[in-house]
């Protein structure tokens, strides 16, 4: 029997060194030797080093799977083979799921190769009556924590005890995947990388807390940008740290950036969350790596914290700072399912932990202007989202004035202030904290289509959805505190300049006072 002399990195030696861990996961670049170093690897030295069974045989049974049969036979098992070739080890069966013995020295395993699409009634069912010794989840990215955790169950089961009393029957499960396409992804709450939104149920944060005895392992990027000061593109270079270089080689790497947009690479070979945009982008000129802080933000104590507001049943909230021409985001709230008598709470409970100088400094907030909407009738009128906030301290300014919303203003708005420069530096600075913000800005909110002769053409309205509303409520701020008037006046009128609250008072700084 040949030995099998498996590649190597940092990375992968720390995977292997945690071999006490019973859930073990590591994130990386495509094609940075991951399926070979943590599936195959891995599992091969579970299975020659898993206790005899009484009878002196090392009998185990392990799961590999995905979500569909189709990726496991043209990416999965083709690496498999690779390493345990059908002519050596043993055929493959030629029905779903796909099973492969192994024997070969006092070892006998059986290898099942097994998919399943999605966390349901049905796949729990099937797997109530499964027994595996572990399991290997090959580009888990796309795997819910549900089903991870429901097979995670049904490991440390075979062989029994009574067949192989030497053995702990403790839980193994590793895997392998890329960088998840939203910052939401449960590994990612799980590893700390995202807070928890503060309107999270109290059983789902306790299910994403990570557990004592799982590991989780990043590694570096395999590629570096190379950019001009103001944050531009220029050219991609390996990252000297990048792992499975002896295998990919430079040029192959720099060759996968072909084609590719400068999201994609970063996703692909930056080891880096980007969310995937579909429909038009409301925001396309958003740079993560020029308008994202590198650490975050610390606020200034000496500068009034200013609010942006959208309301309805989905409420979202940015906690801002604008200094010496430039808009800080530092902070964000979003809520599902919570109404403004929630949420004002929620608002003001951050404003007391994370800015309680606010009282000292002052505080504006600029909101959607359909939350000043009344009927006649007084007592509805003070159930209106600017009431209800403003009974919690917080009083609520419509950006429109006495108008109604301009969602085509507020996006020129928010355009025009991601393309300008203070000094030389993006005249729009987010907090990395700010997750869903970025996400949002970073093509997960889109705009409207309208079909005309030859296509599609974008509208200026907002597509409702998970990421409108924290939009939104950024742009209200800019709006609100001036930043509009470059486009509604001409270069010698008079306008507003963005909001200075000093204590609890607003004033508006004329243009010659700049």
């Amino acid at each position: 029997m040949a030995v099998l002399r498996f590649p190597d990195s940092p990375t992968i030696r720390r995977f292997h060194a945690a071999s006490d861990k019973t859930v073990r996961i590591v994130q990386g670049p495509v094609e940075s030797g991951k399926s070979v170093g943590v599936g195959v690897a891995g599992l091969y030295k579970a299975i020659i080093t898993f206790p005899r069974s009484v009878d002196g045989i090392r009998r185990s049974r392990w799961l590999v799977w995905r979500q569909s049969y189709p990726q496991l036979l043209g990416s999965t098992m083709t690496t498999w083979r690779k390493w345990f070739p059908e002519s050596i080890y043993g055929k493959i069966t030629g029905s779903e799921p796909y099973i492969q013995r192994l024997k070969f020295l006092d070892v006998d395993a059986e290898i099942v190769f097994q998919a399943f699409p999605d966390y349901t009634d049905k796949v729990v069912s099937d797997l109530k009556s499964t027994e595996w010794s572990g399991a290997w989840a090959n580009e888990m990215q796309f795997a819910p924590r549900q089903l991870f955790v429901e097979i995670n169950d049904r490991t440390g089961r075979y062989p029994s005890k009574d067949e192989c009393p030497a053995w702990n029957r403790k839980v193994f499960h590793i895997g392998d995947m890329n960088a998840p396409h939203t910052f939401d992804h449960w590994v990612l709450y799980m590893r700390g990388d995202t807070p928890l939104p503060a309107d999270m149920p109290e059983d789902e944060k306790i299910a994403l807390r990570k557990p004592e005895d799982w590991e989780f392992f990043v590694q570096p990027a395999a590629v570096k940008e190379v950019t001009t000061p103001d944050g531009k593109l220029l050219r991609y270079e390996i990252n000297p740290r990048a792992e499975n270089l002896v295998n990919m080689g430079e040029g192959q790497y720099l060759i996968r950036t072909q084609g590719k947009t400068r999201s994609e690479v970063m996703r692909d070979l930056g080891n880096k969350v980007v969310p995937m945009a579909k429909g038009t982008p409301r925001y396309p000129k958003f740079d993560r790596d020029w308008h994202v802080a590198k650490e975050e933000i610390e606020p200034n104590p000496n500068f009034p914290i200013i609010l942006g507001l959208d309301f309805g049943m989905a409420p979202g909230c940015v906690f801002e700072q604008y200094i010496r021409g430039r808009w800080f985001c530092l902070d964000e709230l979003i809520a599902t399912n919570t109404g403004s008598d929630e949420f004002a709470p929620m608002v003001k409970e951050v404003l007391l932990r994370r800015f309680p100088f606010y009282r000292d400094a002052g505080l504006t907030a600029w909101g959607d202007p359909q939350g000043s909407w009344g009927s006649a009738s007084s007592a509805k009128h003070e159930n209106t989202s600017y009431a209800i906030f403003q009974r919690h301290g917080i009083v609520v300014h419509s950006p429109a004035g006495a108008g109604r919303d301009n969602p085509s203003l507020r996006w020129e708005t928010g355009r025009a202030c991601l393309d300008a420069t203070v000094n030389r530096a993006p005249k729009v600075l987010i907090d990395p904290r700010c997750r869903r913000l970025i996400t949002a800005l970073d093509g997960g909110a889109t705009m409207k289509e309208t079909k005309i002769a030859g296509g599609l053409q974008a509208r200026p309205e907002i597509v409702k959805d998970g990421h409108s509303h924290i939009c939104e409520a950024w742009e209200y701020p800019l709006w609100g505190g001036g930043e509009a008037n470059e486009l509604i006046t001409t270069p010698r009128a008079s306008g507003n300049k963005p909001v200075q609250t000093f204590g609890r008072r607003s004033v508006f700084l004329s243009r010659r006072n700049r």
